[in-house]
């Protein structure tokens, strides 16, 4: 499975490689504007996306809602069929029925345990 997770931590790519199953490589991206790039570039998008909500302004004009934006349009335009996996540090309680909303899989918050990240992504290409 080629899974892509857009969060500008490099330290959350740099755990997951380790934690995740053999069969799952882990591209990071660190932003909107480079995600977007590359989904319109590419005719292969991922199996998945685990998307962090806070990230560097492109699309929208602060970082706390620049992953809804980002994920409207991966749903709308770039990579609607793509399963889209939230995990982020922000309240579920905020944010949790938002991302389901806008089309996301299922949301995570920060720090979760890699079982149940990876339960999550399961269900992909079944």
């Amino acid at each position: 499975m080629q899974l892509w997770l857009i969060d500008d931590d490099p330290q959350i790519g740099s755990d997951l490689r380790l934690l995740l199953p053999r069969d799952i490589h882990l591209s990071q991206v660190i932003d909107s504007r480079t995600a977007v790039a590359l989904l319109r570039k590419n005719s292969h998008p991922p199996d998945a996306i685990i998307l962090d909500l806070c990230l560097p302004p492109y699309l929208a004009a602060t970082e706390d809602h620049e992953g809804i934006a980002l994920l409207d349009l991966l749903k709308a335009e770039l990579a609607p069929q793509v399963p889209v996996y939230v995990l982020s540090s922000q309240p579920r309680t905020d944010y949790g029925q938002a991302c389901l909303r806008h089309g996301a899989e299922s949301y995570l918050e920060k720090p979760c345990s890699i079982r149940d990240l990876v339960n999550h992504l399961s269900s992909v290409g079944t």
